[in-house]
């Protein structure tokens, strides 16, 4: 029930980012398909590394304030 509802503004405004190599929620990434349109992988595991960061997360959140 908690996606019940979810509007496609909402839906535009949420982007997942995944670890490539992420070991630890592996099928994460494909479960949030099941209700969000937007998934990125990005380099690295299930700890972000500061490049990491810098290069994909900041400027993941910068573009949806454009």
């Amino acid at each position: 029930k908690q996606y019940d509802g979810m509007t496609k503004e909402e839906d535009d405004l949420t982007l997942g980012l995944f670890g490539k190599w992420d070991f630890m929620t592996r099928m994460s990434s494909f479960w949030f398909l099941n209700h969000y349109s937007h998934r990125q992988m990005i380099p690295g595991g299930h700890f972000l590394k500061e490049e990491t960061v810098r290069d994909y997360l900041v400027p993941a959140i910068k573009s949806m304030f454009v």
